[in-house]
């Protein structure tokens, strides 16, 4: 029990620490917004300037300012002109990744909003009733030397639900009540709920997603919440068959790694011991590059599974 604050106090400065570089982005681009507007004002003034000194043309060149003032002149501007291009591509990239990465900060603080209150407590277990009660069968199809992601795509849908349902609300539903919003702010919506611990509606919305947007970037990590959340409801043949279709649909997603994690740890749980650890030892064969806190929880448990004996 010692190490749940130590995880809630490390959680909550990795979040302060990220939601830190927020300002000094913001006051990059408004140093540059500043620089702009400096130029801006600069080349309207030598714009004058060289306006005022410009010679009529039907006056062959001969009046008008000093020689070589007006030549001089318009190089300055071409310099100048050249310098605000690229000053507002500068303010264009930079307020594209100051909008990127509030996003992603924002996305960051919901999910660690999650997963401190699964670490205080988890959600209440009223909010999913368990599929078919305490005596429910949790066997899913077995698997021998496969790949862990060919698993759990046979079988009947989840608590016998009729196809074309997601949870309690039909499919077309679904489809239909989130057509009016973009895929982020969907998504944006989803990840609300689940920081609020609003578990059940966090995992409906989850599903939406999916069934409204299969193929956009985000519907990966959204398969997945739907997955750790039935995890965090120790719901595991739930669980399970989210993850495995992560794996076999989103593999590319950056979630991938952490749901072959959570594919093994349900299949454990399930009794399912020997594609458990199967799973658990194909993680860092699978996806080299998984962050070793997964790396390293996946060999934890299997020791303590006693994978390999």
């Amino acid at each position: 029990m010692k190490s749940r604050p130590k995880l809630l106090t490390t959680a909550a400065l990795a979040t302060v620490f990220a939601l830190s570089f927020a300002p000094a982005w913001s006051a990059d681009v408004d140093d540059l917004e500043h620089k702009l507007d400096r130029v801006e004002r600069d080349l309207r003034e030598l714009q004058y300037d060289v306006h005022k000194g410009n010679p009529p043309e039907r006056s062959g060149g001969l009046a008008g300012g000093p020689p070589g003032g007006v030549s001089g002149g318009g190089a300055r501007l071409n310099d100048m002109e050249q310098s605000l291009r690229e000053l507002r591509g500068q303010v264009e990239t930079l307020s594209f990744q100051v909008k990127q990465m509030t996003e992603q900060l924002d996305i960051a603080r919901k999910e660690s909003n999650y997963r401190l209150g699964a670490l205080e407590g988890g959600a209440p277990a009223s909010a999913f009733p368990a599929p078919g009660g305490p005596g429910a069968s949790t066997a899913l199809p077995s698997q021998k030397a496969a790949p862990p992601v060919a698993l759990t795509r046979g079988g009947s849908n989840q608590a016998g639900r009729a196809p074309g349902m997601l949870g309690s609300i039909p499919a077309d539903a679904a489809v239909s009540e989130t057509a009016g919003a973009s895929p982020q702010q969907q998504y944006d919506d989803a990840m609300d709920l689940l920081s609020r611990a609003q578990y059940a509606e966090a995992q409906g919305a989850f599903r939406k997603f999916v069934a409204a947007n299969p193929a956009d970037q985000l519907a990966g990590p959204a398969q997945f919440w739907v997955g750790d959340i039935a995890f965090t409801q120790k719901d595991y043949q739930g669980s399970a068959k989210s993850f495995a279709d992560v794996l076999k649909r989103y593999s590319k997603t950056a979630k991938a790694p952490e749901a072959m994690l959570k594919l093994g740890l349900s299949l454990i749980e399930l009794g399912q011991k020997k594609e458990g650890c199967t799973t658990l030892g194909a993680l860092k064969v699978k996806y080299p590059t998984a962050a070793k806190p997964l790396v390293d929880r996946a060999a934890k448990r299997s020791a303590e599974a006693g994978c390999g004996k």
